[in-house]
Formats: C-alpha cells, sequence, structure tokens
C-alpha cells in the first residue's frame, strides 16, 4: 500500500467483509464452538469449512517437509489451496509434488524472491475480501505480513509441528 491511509482502507473493508459471513452453522455440541482455541489448526479450519476458505501454503521447508506431507493431503482434498513461494521455478514445484504422489494445488504462484512473494499475498488478500484465509509458512517474517493483511497465520516448524502465528502475543 502507498500509505497508511490506503492501508486503513484496505483494513476497514476487510472487517466489513466479516459482516457479510453467513452466521448459522450445523453444531452438535454449543461448547465446542464457543471453547475453540484457534491454535488448533484442524478444529479451527473445519470450523470455518462452510466458508470455503483459502489456504496458502509455502513450498520450501514446509510443503518440502515430508511430515507435512499428510497435512498437505488432507487439505487439497477439501479446500482451495495455493502454493506461494519465493521459488521462481514453478516445474520444481510441480515435480516434487508429482514425485511424491501429492495432487496439484489449485493454483500455484513461483515467485522470483522475497518481494515478490510478499506482493503476491497482498494480491491474494486483496482479491478474496469475503473470504478467510489461511496461511502457512515456516518463516516467521511472512507470517507477519500475512497477519497485516488479516489472515490466519500458522508456522510450520522443522519438527513437524503446526503453531498459531499472532502479533498480539504477550
Amino acid at each position: 500500500y502507498s500509505s497508511l491511509f490506503d492501508y486503513m482502507g484496505f483494513i476497514t473493508n476487510k472487517l466489513r467483509a466479516i459482516y457479510k459471513l453467513p452466521r448459522e452453522y450445523a453444531i452438535d455440541d454449543v461448547d465446542e464452538l464457543v471453547k475453540q482455541r484457534r491454535s488448533s489448526f484442524c478444529k479451527t479450519l473445519d470450523l470455518y469449512k462452510q466458508l470455503n476458505p483459502i489456504i496458502i501454503l509455502d513450498f520450501d521447508r514446509t510443503v518440502t517437509n515430508e511430515k507435512f506431507h499428510s497435512l498437505y493431503q488432507y487439505l487439497i482434498d477439501d479446500y482451495k489451496v495455493i502454493i506461494n513461494s519465493a521459488n521462481p521455478q514453478r516445474d520444481v514445484i510441480e515435480q516434487y509434488l508429482s514425485k511424491h504422489d501429492l495432487k496439484q494445488p489449485d493454483v500455484i504462484y513461483a515467485n522470483k524472491g522475497k518481494q515478490q512473494k510478499i506482493v503476491r499475498l497482498k494480491s491474494i488478500a486483496t482479491s478474496n475480501m469475503h473470504k478467510p484465509i489461511f496461511y502457512i509458512d515456516d518463516e516467521q517474517e511472512y507470517l507477519e505480513y500475512g497477519m497485516l493483511l488479516a489472515m490466519y497465520c500458522y508456522q510450520y516448524t522443522a519438527g513437524g509441528k503446526i503453531c498459531s502465528f499472532t502479533g498480539f502475543k504477550k
């Protein structure tokens, strides 16, 4: 964004979009909904499933971590998945997925470097104002940008854990 004013406009519109989301949930146990913690990635994602969320994944050290493959397969079957990578070679990403018998995502963005990856995050956020967006990356720097773009951010660790990421923690 070229100014703080432009960014405030984006955030305001993103928050306005929340009010347009349906408020009806079919749930058996209300406590399940009320006591839901953001730190539980799969349960949080299931809560938003009716709203057709978008999942953005990093490639290097996230999708390429073999511990991530089972989660990838779970996500690719039920959600719109986008790979947004600083890796400039789309064919490397496609070949890796084929080699490991992983389905191709809905979209692959092979950006040429850090700055283009961040610009692409912004583009995805602005073109999907009325959808919840979940973002998984191993690098904190990118997650900070995702958080500023009102995405639900999760850091994927080398050990195979998904940790809720927010700048609002103490």
